[in-house]
């Protein structure tokens, strides 16, 4: 091709697109100018309606605007993840306000999993183009403020230990409070989170803190059932006599609730075996009530005192309501024999129902949070409890206004011998509630594989879905633990379900990072060309997140390493925007190509120039990735990192031996 017939070529092209805007322009102007007159006149559905084929055809404002109407739940039904999917799809195609209201929902974990690194990187695409408020955002980042402690906590909560480690990088305190005195890593003992555990105990957490309710991480691991987490604890120096308002410790927990194998790693950590709560009980005695008789043997053998006579206890009205030290009555409110019940005074409950004060509508009777006495002792873990009032005549299937059943609580908070009292008593395993959470749903959400057990065992549907289509697989995935997924395999579950914003188990997976999980699913042909509906196959979503090990995992199975989101993104465009160097010497590794395109016209390199990733510049140039290459704005890889300020990078494009593509490079 001759110079002038490249050049004659290109102004031809200028000419047509010229032409095309031209009469694009004003119909798209003239369907925004509605929008605003339905919204002047506070019709926002008129106004979602007008917005939804331009968004669909592509335009970004109205991108922008229908995603705003998402988020607020104004004139459609309220939902965060369709406002990222707008709000990205704008954000991709340069709307600075998408990109900064992206990276707010990265920021605070709406619609998204909280992710600092994705927001800082939609700041950053923002401030780029001037806009103001991106720019204080990264000032502030850059002037190392502080995160709020609620981000930590939720962090926490989660087990996003990649966010834990950032927070704290950044001057979160890892022992911040709450209005209820809870910490970190109260958080992430009772939900079970080991990694972001260790995370919070190496960055300087106290493992002996105690909340407003005097529970400690070690009490709330131990409450839950979280046996790794109480170990961890226990390795850092958590007390193992520490006791709650009750009085109750660890170890007292364990033999309440019945766990043989948490009972034996605390009496490993050598606790007080005769200690006494306010109720003047020891665990031996506990054991002895509910007749756990290897128990009481075990506590025998490691110096437990046997009574000869157990101690008669008083009925709970003769009881005063305890008082916390600022004041607060915790238990305001509530029946004597819902006390009961919570503290787990079941020869209490014994004596309210034989006098029957707990019988007939009491037992029935719901708190201010529409919990029953079952559903309590349920959430606790009683089985004793829960035994007596389902002979007492309590409905094992009786739900509250959200329609939760006992037996979700015991699954949720992994109580296997309430949820197998609760079976045995008629609950049914299969129950949803309004959203669509079933009991097996619960217990693959909190990681409980002995409650998965008695749940399938029980004839517990494996692939019954919440409303939004995501399967109890879906949750164990998320979780990253391949033994939970083994399990629900064996009984059936579907690799081939997706949700409704179509994602797979293997999707979940390869966002959490967990090679083993990934490697799980695929062993079944778990889906590895499903892309969800924006077009983020598992590779490209583990890419984007940087996951490098589960990366590694699925390159073993996936052939397609070039497959483009609908916005034309790569798994490597992914990488290299995130600068995720490990992740793009893996896809380059297995042959991906360097100089794609996506839709606004930008590649890999630019990507990374323009995201001032230097290292991701150098690996992408000692793979021949061609620097002269134009997006439609005509913007190089060198002109996106000087707009930047990225002088070493522009310094780094400049110095590397020219690409021999001529004038192709221009289009």
């Amino acid at each position: 091709m001759t110079k002038r017939t490249s050049t004659c070529t290109g102004i031809a092209v200028a000419c047509l697109l010229s032409l095309f805007l031209a009469m694009a322009a004003p119909a798209i102007s003239a369907d925004l100018d509605a929008v605003d007159l339905a919204v002047r006149a506070k019709d926002y559905a008129r106004a979602a309606q007008l917005l939804k084929p331009l968004a669909t055809n592509g335009d970004a404002e109205a991108q922008y605007r229908l995603a705003g109407l998402y988020r607020m739940g104004t004139g459609v039904e309220k939902n965060h993840e369709t406002a990222v999917l707008w709000l990205r799809r704008a954000a991709e195609q340069g709307h600075e306000k998408a990109q900064y209201n992206l990276g707010v929902m990265y920021e605070n974990g709406w619609g998204v999993p909280v992710d600092r690194n994705l927001a800082v990187q939609w700041f950053g695409k923002a401030a780029a183009q001037g806009y103001v408020m991106a720019k204080a955002k990264l000032q502030d980042a850059d002037a190392g403020d502080k995160p709020s402690p609620q981000s930590l906590f939720e962090a926490a909560h989660k087990g996003e230990e990649g966010e834990v480690r950032a927070l704290i990088a950044r001057g979160a305190d890892v022992n911040g409070v709450d209005s209820y005195g809870r910490t970190a890593l109260m958080e992430a003992a009772e939900a079970g989170r080991d990694a972001a555990l260790d995370v919070l105990l190496q960055a300087g957490a106290k493992p002996n803190s105690k909340d407003r309710y005097q529970d400690s991480a070690l009490i709330l691991a131990v409450r839950e059932g979280h046996k790794s987490c109480v170990k961890r604890l226990l390795a850092k120096g958590a007390a193992a006599d520490a006791a709650d308002a009750n009085g109750n410790t660890p170890l007292l927990l364990a033999v309440t609730q019945g766990d043989a194998e948490m009972l034996g790693i605390l009496l490993g950590a050598k606790p007080d075996i005769n200690v006494r709560n306010k109720r003047d009980w020891t665990a031996v005695q506990y054991a002895q009530s509910r007749g756990r008789k290897e128990m009481v043997a075990r506590l025998v053998a490691h110096g437990a005192k046997i009574a000869e006579k157990q101690k008669a206890v008083a009925v709970i009205e003769a009881e005063p309501e305890p008082v916390l030290a600022n004041g607060d009555q915790p238990y305001q409110g509530w029946s004597p024999l819902m006390i009961a019940v919570w503290r787990g005074q079941e020869d209490v409950v014994r004596a309210l129902l034989a006098r029957s004060v707990g019988k007939g509508g009491e037992i029935a009777l719901r708190d201010e949070e529409g919990h029953s006495a079952l559903t309590r002792a349920a959430w606790r873990g009683y089985d004793g409890i829960v035994k007596v009032l389902l002979a007492k005549g309590a409905d094992p299937n009786d739900r509250q206004g959200n329609g939760k059943t006992a037996l979700m609580w015991a699954a949720q908070h992994g109580r296997v011998e309430a949820v197998r009292a609760l079976l045995a008593g008629g609950a049914k395993v299969s129950l949803q509630q309004d959203s669509g959470e079933t009991a097996l749903a619960y217990a693959a959400e909190g990681g409980h594989a002995p409650v998965i057990g008695a749940l399938l065992d029980a004839g517990g549907d494996v692939n019954l879905a919440r409303r939004d289509g995501r399967t109890p697989l879906m949750a164990a995935a998320q979780r990253g633990e391949a033994a939970l997924l083994e399990m629900l395999l064996h009984h059936g579950a579907r690799l081939d379900a997706v949700d409704a914003a179509g994602r797979s188990a293997l999707w979940y997976a390869a966002d959490n990072g967990a090679p083993q999980a990934v490697k799980v699913l695929m062993s079944g042909d778990g889906g590895v060309a499903f892309a969800d509906r924006e077009g983020y196959t598992p590779l490209a979503r583990a890419a984007q997140q940087g996951r490098a090990a589960a990366v590694d995992a699925l390159l073993q199975y996936d052939g397609d390493v070039d497959h483009s989101t609908q916005q034309g993104n790569t798994p490597l465009m992914l990488a290299a925007d995130g600068g995720y160097d490990a992740v793009i010497r893996s896809l380059l590794a297995k042959g991906a190509k360097v100089d794609v395109r996506n839709e606004r016209g930008n590649t890999a390199l630019m990507l990374a120039a323009a995201g001032g990733r230097k290292e991701a510049v150098q690996l992408l140039l000692d793979h021949n990735a061609d620097a002269d290459i134009r997006n439609l704005k005509r913007e190089q890889a060198r002109t996106l990192a000087e707009a930047a300020g990225y002088h070493d990078i522009v310094q780094l494009l400049e110095s590397h031996p020219a690409n021999k593509k001529g004038f192709l490079g221009l289009f």
